[in-house]
């Protein structure tokens, strides 16, 4: 942040956004009330096709999946070589000036963020999004 413009410049990396669940939702709603009152903001996800768009504010980083690709659940995956994202990603990132990278858990698009925040020196908050008691009972079943 700085003395001219108030609001924090956020990068928000997560591994879910158009699926259907909580994490998506939270996701979707962190990027709408930023782009509402037009505040920067940095949303990094997947998407069917990689590309990099620009709204106001917003800049969205969207990364196609690979064809090795792991599926976690129904909806949620890991991209093995998700790191093949990370020279634009930092170049993308370095642009935008991010004053907080926000992570929200540990699958491909939070250690790219992780990542990039230990070596750009950007201070890091990661949060999680599951009923992990309901998540765990379903994967004991």
């Amino acid at each position: 942040m700085n003395r001219y413009n108030p609001a924090p410049r956020v990068a928000f990396f997560s591994d879910c956004f158009w699926e259907t669940n909580g994490v998506a939702l939270t996701a979707r709603m962190f990027q709408d009330f930023a782009t509402r009152r037009d505040l920067p903001f940095f949303s990094f996800h997947t998407g069917p096709e990689t590309k990099v768009r620009q709204e106001g504010n917003l800049t969205v980083f969207e990364a196609a999946l690979s064809n090795l690709t792991l599926g976690l659940d129904e909806d949620l995956h890991f991209d093995l070589r998700a790191y093949r994202h990370l020279g634009r990603l930092r170049e993308e990132l370095q642009a935008f000036r991010p004053d907080l990278i926000h992570i929200t858990g540990p699958g491909h698009a939070g250690i790219l963020g992780a990542w990039l925040a230990h070596s750009l020196h950007v201070p890091l908050a990661a949060s999680w999004h599951t009923n992990v008691h309901e998540f765990g009972a379903r994967r004991l079943e």
